[in-house]
């Protein structure tokens, strides 16, 4: 094999995990003889040379990771942001990593700057990386930004901040979501017919990015919908009574859309309460087992899934690569494809 030998490739030649090859290869408990020796074996045949006892680390590696909590609300898409972190550091159970998890709210005492101000205290500002991700906004990314540029690798997943200079950010297209959900909802209706938007909130770069996609697909169009926006989140905006007023006076309403998943719950259970079901087109946004069971019925006519559990691995995998073996990411940005999830092929995603 050409190129640097890592413990990745030993992995997948072995049929074992990477953490398995680790411990194999540093004479560690947990593997079988047989196994060690063919893992040992293998290695001294591609030529693979032992990362430097500092990349390892003698001393622990402290490793921050900052998600909205997963309960309440969030539970829907922010735990499986934490469940695709969690399958990564579990592989690496066998390196010396201090990982620190700060689930963080949407209040002032809670919200992600509070939240990464006491760690930073705890730790006395001794980290040696952050991965992070959802609401964090103008204070807690002037945060991210002191703490890159003083040289703490920042992972950024699911969002984006185009003013960071990060070690990588890992996210879905949301510009092209927006347009793909566009395209679909202009074949499902007719001209004279208009979409109402769940447009979440602009100070999102993934909830923004969605909707000018949705926008500019409309705008491209001979003969465009009319786009209607409804702002915010439901359960804090009384979004449920915004839109009664909505549909009361525009009765050409034909389709919904909505850029995240908590409104995209919201509005098929709104459609389903005041009869819609079926009559009003909805696409949302990610998978859970509520919107799999909206799909079923039919309640949504589509799901763009963006992977959250799969970009907070990428992300993991990408920083822990960094701290443990010196290996950079091989792109600042990448993208992790949606996928389109019908009630046709539903059953390949749960």
């Amino acid at each position: 094999m050409k190129g640097h030998i890592t413990l990745d490739n030993i992995a997948q030649k072995t049929g074992v995990s990477r953490a398995t090859v680790h411990r194999a290869l540093h004479g560690k408990p947990g593997v079988s003889p047989a196994v060690a020796a063919e893992i040992c074996r293998l290695a001294r045949e591609l030529g693979y040379q032992a990362a430097p006892v500092s990349a390892l680390g003698r001393h622990p590696r402290t490793i921050v990771a900052a998600f909205p909590e997963s309960t309440g609300d969030n539970r829907h898409f922010y735990s499986q942001l934490w469940l695709g972190l969690r399958s990564v550091l579990e592989e690496l159970s066998a390196y010396h990593l201090d990982v620190r998890e700060v689930p963080y709210g949407d209040g002032i005492e809670d919200g992600f700057p509070a939240r990464l101000k006491h760690i930073l205290k705890e730790t006395e500002g001794s980290i040696d990386g952050l991965i992070t991700g959802g609401r964090i906004f103008k204070e807690g990314f002037a945060m991210l930004h002191h703490l890159s540029a003083s040289g703490v690798p920042v992972v950024l997943v699911t969002e984006d901040d185009p003013q960071g200079d990060y070690l990588c950010s890992i996210q879905s297209d949301g510009f092209v979501d927006g347009q793909m959900a566009a395209e679909l909802l202009v074949s499902q209706t007719s001209p004279q017919q208009s979409i109402l938007m769940c447009a979440g909130d602009i100070h999102l770069y993934s909830n923004r990015s969605c909707m000018l996609g949705f926008e500019q697909y409309l705008s491209r169009m001979p003969h465009p919908r009319r786009l209607l926006k409804l702002y915010g989140y439901p359960e804090r905006d009384c979004l449920k009574e915004k839109l009664r007023k909505i549909l009361n006076q525009e009765a050409s309403i034909g389709a919904f859309y909505s850029v995240n998943l908590r409104c995209s719950l919201f509005l098929a259970q709104f459609l389903e309460e005041e009869g819609l079901a079926g009559k009003v087109r909805l696409i949302g946004s990610d998978l859970c087992p509520e919107s799999a069971l909206y799909l079923k019925r039919q309640t949504m006519t589509a799901v763009l899934f963006r992977d959250p559990a799969l970009q907070a691995r990428l992300g993991a995998k990408r920083l822990t690569d960094l701290l443990l073996h010196e290996i950079k990411p091989p792109s600042s940005s990448e993208i992790v494809r949606s996928s389109l999830i019908l009630k046709s092929n539903l059953e390949q995603y749960l």
